[in-house]
């Protein structure tokens, strides 16, 4: 038996924090018109765009007052049912949550999770084809030689032969020749892109900081890891989504 779990991104995990706003309270009759005239004159919410400007109230007054609204929007329906206590808010699921895996990925992926079960090791494919495998080095007294390092390095030294060749073969695509002139090498579609983009990822351990950041830098799609680490860079510091990063990625725990 095998399971697959999404590991919750940043904003899935975020707790309600508020902002305090203007309020005013009208009645039902005005609305209509004042929310016209906030339309067209007013500016608008920005930062808080999730924010509804209307809240029902049966104790109507004219005074200005101070009220809380949430200062993020939710993206769960957890967080939606917190935060619409506090003021109406939109809610809208992010896209990116709702993340199904086929009968064909979901056989593959846990082939390879077979296989690095019990071996300690990282293995990166693309397209459902395996393109590196490697096991931890440190033991050989290098401090940086971790599994995931080791197998971005692989793939470096493919692409550096991919290069030399000319042509497009190790991610297991039709080959097509690269132009002969350097420049136009450098801009073909066959040479851009990031050395890892879009690969999955399988990995006996989770992946410390450094490996998690390596794996950000190579633009890496998927990570299935099976040992969490109270200190990993998943499931303690949550790399594969920080906003604060300019790439993410969509991780899963797993068990076999």
């Amino acid at each position: 038996m095998c399971t697959i779990d999404r590991v919750p991104i940043e904003e899935e995990l975020q707790k309600l924090t508020t902002e305090d706003v203007f309020t005013a309270e009208i009645t039902a009759k005005q609305t209509s018109e004042i929310l016209h005239f906030a339309a067209k004159h007013l500016p608008k919410l920005e930062g808080i765009e999730h924010v509804k400007r209307i809240l029902q109230h049966h104790n109507v007054s004219l005074e200005i007052a101070r009220s809380p609204v949430p200062v993020k929007p939710p993206y769960t329906k957890e967080q939606f049912d917190e935060w619409k206590l506090i003021w109406p808010v939109s809610f809208r699921p992010l896209t990116k949550l709702r993340i199904e895996l086929e009968d064909e990925d979901r056989r593959f992926i846990v082939k390879c999770l077979e296989e690095i079960k019990d071996a300690k090791m990282v293995v990166m494919a693309k397209h459902s084809e395996v393109i590196a495998r490697a096991r931890d080095g440190t033991a050989g007294g290098h401090p940086l030689k971790h599994a995931a390092m080791c197998c971005i390095a692989l793939v470096a030294d493919m692409e550096v032969e991919r290069r030399r060749a000319g042509v497009l073969v190790p991610l297991k695509r039709p080959a097509s020749p690269l132009p002969q002139d350097p420049e136009e090498r450098e801009k073909s579609p066959q040479a851009m892109g990031y050395l890892c983009e879009g690969m999955d990822v399988f990995s006996t351990k989770e992946p410390c900081v450094m490996c998690c950041m390596a794996l950000v830098h190579s633009r890496i799609g998927r990570l299935f890891f099976l040992e969490e680490s109270k200190s990993g860079g998943i499931s303690y510091y949550s790399m594969h989504s920080l906003k604060a990063l300019n790439h993410h990625f969509t991780a899963y725990k797993c068990s076999m």
